[in-house]
């Protein structure tokens, strides 16, 4: 089961890499149900993160009693979005749950278009960030000066996640040596971008550094001077914003989920994803201009600030949410 579940890019990622593990799927499905079913008899809410366990929380909650909240992803709206299995398993995870948390304002207008009879049960809750990316300092050692400008990039290495893009573009430069870039993450990817980065004889500019815990991520961004995310699609990606609090200056991709929170020009820098020559002229720019960095990145902090994203924050729209749905529910069983 930990084949399945626990590997980069999840169970998706694992049933197209690996057809092998698809006759684990059942049996996984019904160890989640009887768990589920095991635990949730005195719970008060059943709260589900994902579209196929929403379905698995519904059905024991409709057996229970017991409200449910399942909280969705950009990976859930991806797959709804092309493959006819995957609406379904959404559509049945909206039917079944009390409430539907989107993490992104993108994903809850999707979801509210998509299914306008259940956007009563629809609402966002962003995800936080960590207290302590809002204490690393503003101003950085200048990369003009150290010769080269540190980028990082985290992510599952899987093909979603477009880190050969980053690779490729660095390539453009005319002089890669000026730019260093660190890959946090694992996956089934990672052979192919190790042979992309021979290829392009960048073995002195790029360094992977394979998963990370959430402790080590804070410290590899107050080591870098700028942030790269070059996916194909996401829904609030949690490490953008991480990036905003570290007052990092972000270059990403021009795709739902990421434009609601990188501001081009202001927060930080946005290309065509396909345009690898655009995103390398994004980074020659950081390279080149320590004010534009700066600038970029203060602004960035700022915003994170003014939307309130920290985990307290988000705890506490839970919380409200988790009471909220008990009261309800308590009220019916007395009716």
């Amino acid at each position: 089961m930990q084949v399945l579940a626990h590997e980069p890019g999840g169970i998706p990622v694992a049933l197209r890499s690996r057809r092998w593990t698809r006759v684990l799927l059942p049996a996984f499905l019904l160890s989640m149900l009887v768990s589920c079913f095991r635990h949730a008899r005195r719970a008060d809410v059943i709260h589900a993160n994902w579209s196929i366990c929403g379905c698995v929380a519904g059905v024991v909650g409709i057996v229970w009693r017991i409200p449910v909240i399942t909280t969705l992803h950009g990976e859930d709206v991806t797959r709804a979005r092309h493959r006819a299995l995957d609406r379904a398993v959404l559509s049945l995870c909206l039917k079944l749950s009390d409430r539907v948390v989107a993490v992104s304002p993108a994903i809850e207008s999707w979801l509210r278009e998509r299914y306008p009879g259940l956007a009563h049960k629809i609402q966002t809750v962003g995800n936080g960030i960590e207290d302590e990316l809002l204490a690393l300092p503003l101003d950085r050692p200048d990369a003009t000066a150290s010769g080269r400008l540190r980028l990082l990039t985290v992510g599952s290495l899987i093909p979603r996640k477009g880190i050969n893009r980053i690779i490729e573009a660095i390539g453009h430069l005319p002089n890669p040596r000026r730019v260093r870039l660190t890959v946090a993450g694992s996956g089934p990817e990672l052979a192919a971008l190790e042979q992309l980065v021979e290829t392009l004889r960048l073995g002195d500019d790029i360094e992977f550094v394979g998963a990370v815990e959430p402790r080590m991520v804070v410290d590899l961004l107050a080591k870098a001077d700028a942030f790269v995310l070059a996916s194909h699609s996401e829904g609030r990606p949690s490490v953008v914003l991480e990036a905003m609090a570290a007052a990092l200056p972000v270059i990403a991709t021009d795709i739902d989920g990421v434009r609601d929170i990188v501001e081009h020009e202001s927060t930080g820098l946005l290309y065509d994803g396909d345009d690898t020559f655009h995103l390398a002229g994004h980074i020659s720019r950081l390279r080149e201009s320590g004010e534009l960095r700066r600038r970029l990145g203060a602004t960035a902090r700022r915003r994170i600030v003014q939307w309130g994203l920290l985990w307290d924050n988000t705890s506490q729209q839970y919380a409200s949410l988790y009471r909220a749905l008990s009261v309800e529910t308590g009220a019916k069983k007395k009716a």
